[in-house]
């Protein structure tokens, strides 16, 4: 049974954080899974800003977001141009990050009631677009690791993964091939046009630094018809994620996403769309939550 990660816990406090503090964060978050804030009842307008590092530690304790609240963070209009914030795509840990990813770490970054949701959701997923397509689908599972949590039998004809460990990569027994490239420093994706029926990126797109980049490749390798499908959740390395997710809730990480679709892939993809996937039993959410954020290639 692989070794699973138990989250640090993320100081409460206020908006701003010493610069000693942020140093012991780094140390302390260097190799290890952080669990964020779950969304309150009560969201503003859509509001993809953060500045500085470490701004956004959480306030006091929130209830998990609807299903309702997650089907309409991403209704409401997009301003004309994106609104990251000076430093957004900044980390606490601005080390190179082939150095952090050297070592493998085959760990399960979610528990077992989000990884049973992430695989049904990946299931009905593939169905319907197998259903259309005719044919065994060609899927690209971005940000991969030695897992996709994708079913085990699911028509596929290829199955590319793109991660930053080769052993890890090659551990994954459902990728029919897999390259090792930092997407923070080469966001071009070595696929041509038109190459996948489908993208998937899981629990990973918090450490993108240039996730708009990323979303127009997405769109370019994507055939007509294909679906991104980006899935979520409150746990993250903490030192390598960016500062505008950090301290950010459910609900303000999903507007994040379809932010990134929307301004990275413009007019190629459809308005992306937000789903929870969170398992629910007697009206509380077991496990942690997950949510995926879906467009499709025009």
């Amino acid at each position: 049974r692989p070794r699973r990660h138990r989250p640090l816990a993320v100081p409460r406090g206020g908006p701003r954080t010493e610069p000693l503090l942020a140093a012991m964060l780094v140390a302390l978050h260097v190799a290890s899974v952080t669990s964020l804030p779950s969304s309150s009842h009560t969201h503003p307008r859509r509001a993809v800003v953060l500045g500085g590092v470490a701004a956004g530690f959480a306030g006091p304790s929130r209830v998990l977001a609807s299903s309702d609240e997650v089907a309409k963070v991403l209704l409401e209009p997009w301003d004309d141009e994106p609104q990251f914030g000076k430093g957004g795509f900044r980390r606490l840990d601005e080390t190179d990050d082939a150095q952090f990813y050297t070592t493998s770490r085959f760990v399960l970054h979610v528990d077992d009631a989000a990884i049973a949701a992430c695989k049904q959701f990946y299931t009905q997923t593939f169905q319907e677009l197998a259903a259309t397509k005719q044919q065994p689908l060609d899927v690209l599972d971005l940000c991969s690791s030695w897992v996709s949590h994708f079913p085990a039998d699911g028509r596929f004809g290829r199955v590319a993964g793109l991660g930053m460990n080769a052993e890890e990569l090659a551990a994954n027994k459902q990728l029919s091939e897999w390259v090792v490239r930092d997407l923070n420093k080469q966001p071009v994706l070595p696929y041509a046009d038109g190459s996948f029926d489908a993208v998937t990126c899981t629990v990973s797109i918090d450490y993108l630094t240039q996730p708009l980049s990323v979303m127009r490749e997405v769109a370019r390798v994507l055939r007509p018809g294909g679906r991104v499908n980006v899935l979520i959740s409150n746990r993250l390395f903490f030192s390598k994620a960016v500062a505008l997710w950090t301290g950010k809730d459910d609900l303000e990480h999903i507007s994040t996403v379809g932010a990134y679709i929307h301004y990275g892939a413009g007019a190629a993809m459809s308005d992306p769309r937000a789903v929870d996937l969170s398992r629910v039993k007697r009206g509380k959410t077991v496990g942690d939550p997950l949510y995926a954020i879906v467009s499709t290639k025009q």
